[in-house]
Formats: C-alpha cells, sequence, structure tokens
C-alpha cells in the first residue's frame, strides 16, 4: 500500500476535495482509467488524464467487471464499508449517552 499526492480535486457527486490517493494493490502512482472511491460520499471515480476526478461510467463498471473481477469486487467492498462506517457515525451523533 502507497500513498500519492494529487492536485486537489473534488469528488463530482459531494464536493469533497482530495489531494491524495492511495492504491491498496500495489506501489504505482494511479493513472488515467484507474477507479477511485471518494472517502465521504463513497462514489466510484475515475482518474481523468489531467488528473482529476470524474463519476465512473456504468459502462467503465461493467468492462472493469468483465476484465478485472477481483478489482471490481474490492471496489464494491470498499464502498460498502465506506457506507457503514458513514453509517455508524450519524448513528453516534445521535446518541444521548
Amino acid at each position: 500500500m502507497k500513498d500519492f499526492k494529487m492536485p486537489a480535486s473534488g469528488c463530482p457527486e459531494c464536493g469533497h476535495v482530495m489531494d491524495g490517493a492511495t492504491n491498496l494493490t500495489g506501489s504505482g502512482a494511479p493513472t488515467a482509467g484507474d477507479f477511485s472511491v471518494c472517502i465521504r460520499c463513497a462514489s466510484i471515480l475515475q482518474f481523468t488524464p489531467m488528473f482529476t476526478l470524474e463519476k465512473a461510467t456504468p459502462d467503465a463498471l461493467r468492462k472493469l467487471l468483465a476484465e478485472q473481477p477481483e478489482d471490481f469486487r474490492a471496489l464494491i467492498h470498499i464502498k460498502a464499508l465506506l457506507h457503514r462506517a458513514r453509517g455508524k457515525q450519524r448513528r453516534r451523533r445521535h446518541t444521548w449517552n
């Protein structure tokens, strides 16, 4: 696992600004077409050639599923973990003890 600095880019779904990425499967820096997940809203994103982030298209996700099913499952797993963590944060905020 390796962390990388990147130009600040806002999530196209929630606007959260990200300026770093972590490669969970190797040590290479992200390249155009690589996938990412927004840490705030868990949207699946893709790096553009300008190293900004855009929402992953259904076609891109279908292609990933067909060509790299393990990577697709990893993305979905990360998305689910982020949703679960956000749900726990929300529940904690509404607890009275």
